[in-house]
């Protein structure tokens, strides 16, 4: 699961700790050098590191990675082309990849973009954690 510095800092901040990388530390017994360079986004977060974050402290890093504001969703239900007529659509799509260095910039576009890759990578470690377990398990 890839998971960035500054969803795990709100994690952090969500659970109120004070001191969070000696909190962490302790609480995941591991050294303090990678929970503070996970932390300043210095290196992404392992994997097995987040799946002990979650486990310890009863979190869901993908409950961080939900569009938080309206216009994230506004721009999600425009994008997923709901209730738009085929010459709408095909004029979004137009506008869109003429003006790409553009729309990329504008931050709801971005937001929703950058969500969507998270989400993605998210699955696919999930579905590869997946098919990991079921090939240890079937392993004589």
């Amino acid at each position: 699961m890839i998971i960035t510095s500054e969803v795990l800092n709100k994690m952090v901040e969500d659970l109120g700790m004070r001191f969070p990388v000696a909190t962490i530390s302790r609480d995941l017994n591991i050294s303090k050098g990678p929970v503070s360079e996970y932390l300043k986004g210095k290196k992404v977060p392992s994997s097995n590191f987040i799946k002990q974050f979650e486990n310890f402290y009863k979190v869901n890093s993908l409950d961080y990675l939900k569009p938080k504001n309206n216009s994230v969703e506004k721009t999600e239900r425009l994008l997923s082309n709901e209730g738009l007529s085929e010459e709408h659509k095909q004029i979004i799509n137009d506008a869109f990849l003429l003006n790409k260095s553009e729309v990329i910039k504008i931050p709801a576009v971005r937001d929703f973009i950058e969500t969507l890759v998270l989400k993605t990578e998210n699955d696919l470690m999930r579905e590869i954690d997946g098919l990991n377990k079921k090939i240890t398990q079937n392993k004589p």
